[in-house]
Formats: structure tokens, C-alpha cells, sequence
């Protein structure tokens, strides 16, 4: 199996295909099981691919330290070099597009493009969503049933592709996370800021939201599009914090086309 011993631990990774190399970054509490064949298979058919396991998850080590966005992004960057890669593009959801833009912010020479989906620049500028209009609990709470799920996709979404629900699921359970590692990365998550530096981003970034994301406010791309130079924004309608899987054909379709 194939591991690489960076920054104190031994983290596990996937590289296929070839091509200029792209790695892309889950989010909380995914291992690269999360990117289903309908990602993986094009992006390696173009691409040299990069997936791993961050630290505490899946088959990575899991010490037992508090985590950070900089350290996770030292692991990336010493994986790059571990495996030989000089330079890539980078996609990054959610907590991997904060890790991403740290990763461009202390390395910029190992960045060529960012590709940041559903992310924000830390939770000191964080802004938030308003309040629900609904005063009905129950309304709420029977969105989402499963807490794998929660918050994740429009309600349509899920009741229209149980299939594809049931398929998201085996994927995020392959590897059970224990609540003290989830602790960990929600705390990393909460600790990070980029908002200063954001204008100190030289590299051609790509900022994807849906505008029905009930996790990270897509005005928070808004602002990333607002600060980062050579950026680019595109709100898709309907998308959900899970967009990507609810619209993989548009996202590998915005996405390649703007890696070439």
C-alpha cells in the first residue's frame, strides 16, 4: 500500500494517470474514498491524480496532537515532494479548500492553479446564513435523516436519488471517525484565517458554491472572488454544500476547462 513518511507521520495516498498533476482535497472527515469514479476516472484519464488520507483519517497515522490548517497543508506540501511532484493544481472542498489556500499562500512556488469549492477564509470574517424562516422544528429536522447527510444536499436531492445517497454513504463509512479526530479537524477548521492574505493568492483560482448550501454560506465565496486577484466565481444553482456530487457532469466540465 502506498504510504509516504511526511511531517511526522505516515500518511496514505493514491497517484494515477498522467499528465500535470492535480491533487484534490477533501473535506472534514473524508478519506479519498469520498471521490467516486464519476471524478476519478476522468481526472486521471487527463491529469496525474493525487488523492491521500489527511492525518487522523482513514489509513493515515492519527497522533494524538491538536491539529492545524498549516500543518495539514505542510503534510500536502511534503507528500508533493515525497511522491515528486514540483508543482500542481489544486481543488480543494470545503476544509480542503482552506488547506489549498494555505498550501498556495506558504508554497506558492508549488501551486500553478485553485480550484476552491464550498470553502471560506476562516470563521473570524466567516459569514454566517440567516436564520431559518421556518419556526416548524420537525420541518427541519426531517431534511436530513442520516447525519452523514445532514446539511449536506437539498431536500429534492435526496428524496429524488436514494441510490446515489446510499452510495455517499458506503463511501463516507469505509472508515468509521471517531469523534476525537472529527474534534480535531473541526478545530483546525475553526483556527484558521486567511482573509488578510487573501490578496497575497497570485495564482489563477477558481471559486465554485451552490447556492443552496446550508453549510457554508455562499456569500463566503462572494468575498473569496472579492479579495483573490486572478479569480474567477461560479455560483451553481441548486447546489448544495455537496454539489459536486450532485452535479458531477457541470463541475468536471467548469473545472477541467479552466485547468486545461
Amino acid at each position: 500500500m502506498p504510504y509516504a513518511f511526511v511531517n511526522g507521520i505516515n500518511m496514505y495516498y493514491e497517484m494515477e494517470g498522467e499528465g500535470f498533476p492535480l491533487l484534490a482535497l477533501p473535506g472534514m472527515g473524508s478519506s479519498l474514498e469520498i471521490w467516486s469514479p464519476e471524478y476519478r476516472n476522468p481526472l486521471q484519464a487527463k491529469y496525474r491524480l493525487l488523492l491521500m488520507d489527511y492525518r487522523g483519517i482513514g489509513r493515515s497515522d492519527a497522533p494524538d496532537i491538536e491539529y492545524s490548517v498549516p500543518m495539514l497543508a505542510r503534510d500536502i506540501a511534503e507528500l508533493m515532494t515525497a511522491v515528486g511532484i514540483d508543482r500542481a493544481n489544486i481543488m480543494g472542498l470545503s476544509l480542503g479548500g482552506m488547506i489549498a489556500q494555505e498550501l498556495a499562500l506558504t508554497w506558492p512556488e508549488k501551486v500553478e492553479k485553485l480550484v476552491l469549492c464550498a470553502t471560506h477564509c476562516g470563521t473570524k470574517h466567516y459569514i454566517r446564513l440567516p436564520e431559518p424562516k421556518t419556526t416548524n422544528k420537525q420541518e427541519v429536522e426531517d431534511v436530513y435523516a442520516d447525519s452523514i447527510v445532514a446539511g449536506m444536499y437539498p431536500r429534492e436531492f435526496i428524496e429524488n436519488n436514494p441510490a446515489k445517497i446510499e452510495d455517499i454513504i458506503k463511501r463516507e463509512t469505509i472508515f468509521p471517525l471517531p469523534p476525537e479526530i472529527f474534534e480535531r479537524h473541526y478545530q483546525a477548521a475553526r483556527s484558521f484565517d486567511s482573509y488578510d492574505r487573501l490578496e497575497q493568492l497570485k495564482c489563477p483560482t477558481l471559486i465554485l458554491t451552490g447556492d443552496q448550501d446550508l453549510m457554508v454560506n455562499p456569500e463566503n465565496s462572494k468575498m473569496l472572488a472579492q479579495f483573490i486577484p486572478q479569480s474567477k466565481l461560479e455560483i451553481i444553482p441548486g447546489g448544495g454544500h455537496g454539489f459536486l456530487e450532485q452535479y458531477p457532469e457541470l463541475v468536471l466540465s467548469l473545472v477541467m476547462d479552466f485547468l486545461g
